[in-house]
């Protein structure tokens, strides 16, 4: 017969067994990076060569619409091609980190690629024109880069930011197929670490709503701040998805054999 001692340590094992079977599945596999104890931390001086100097507007109104017909503009279709899913991570309410799918997306007939997000309460729908999507390649290298040699500080200020600046467009809005919103919001390129695992970060900023009357009192005047992370593979994965050779291979038309093109019979 078992004693009121046993049934007590049989109890306990039992809550802490149950306990270990709910460990939360949120966090996708993370880069493991020495203890900030054992490294000396470097202070990162910011690459001024990653940053977009230039003024040029790279998401003018005749780019975004492309060769669209009236009736897909209408019914706010055919915006983007999918290419294929991958994972990221968001920060929620809390501060605790949530893997999320994403989508990488082209837009048709130009040089703009970027990803698609359910972020917060809407989709966001983030693009970078060709000299973005290099500065973001660049970020990129430089984050690998700092990673392999013990370069990321854990108490650097707005770490997010310093692999460089640029311009964005993204869409928006609550349902995927009705992003009717859009932005032209700041990007920053840098790094953060969640839970002491180092992530690189897209960090794109509250920008204004172009698609609406700001002086409509029901409007969704702004984008919200998103911030996304990546480990290395995921931000390799990315880079190599924006890139030129990649982005360009997209935009080639596929030729499509027609009877016209073939041989014909002589007679």
């Amino acid at each position: 017969m078992f004693t009121k001692k046993a049934l007590l340590c049989a109890s306990l094992f039992s809550v802490s067994l149950l306990i270990f079977s709910c460990k939360s599945t949120d966090v996708d596999s993370v880069d493991s990076y020495q203890d900030e104890e054992q490294v000396t931390n470097i202070s990162i001086k910011k690459d001024t060569t990653t940053s977009s100097s230039t003024s040029k507007d790279h998401y003018s109104a005749e780019k975004i619409r492309g060769n669209r017909s009236f009736g897909e503009r209408l019914f706010n279709v055919n915006k983007y091609t999918k290419d294929k899913t991958s994972n990221l991570t968001i920060t929620n309410t809390l501060g605790s980190p949530k893997v999320k799918k994403s989508t990488f997306i082209y837009k048709p007939e130009t040089d703009m690629g970027g990803i698609l997000v359910h972020y917060d309460t809407s989709y966001y729908a983030l693009y970078l024109a060709q000299a973005e999507r290099n500065v973001l390649i660049s970020a990129v290298k430089n984050y690998l880069a700092d990673f392999e040699n013990k370069n990321l500080d854990k108490k650097l200020k707005k770490s997010d930011r310093v692999y460089g600046q640029v311009n964005g467009y993204e869409e928006f809005g609550i349902v995927e197929q009705m992003m009717t919103n859009c932005s032209k919001p700041k990007i920053y390129f840098g790094y953060r670490f969640l839970k002491d695992h180092p992530y690189f970060c897209i960090y794109s900023a509250k920008a204004l709503n172009l698609a609406v009357d700001q002086k409509d009192k029901g409007a969704v005047k702004y984008s919200v701040d998103q911030k996304y992370y990546f480990t290395k593979a995921q931000a390799q994965e990315l880079a190599e998805f924006l890139s030129d050779e990649n982005i360009d291979s997209l935009a080639s038309p596929a030729e499509k054999a027609t009877v016209e093109d073939d041989t014909v019979d002589e007679y």
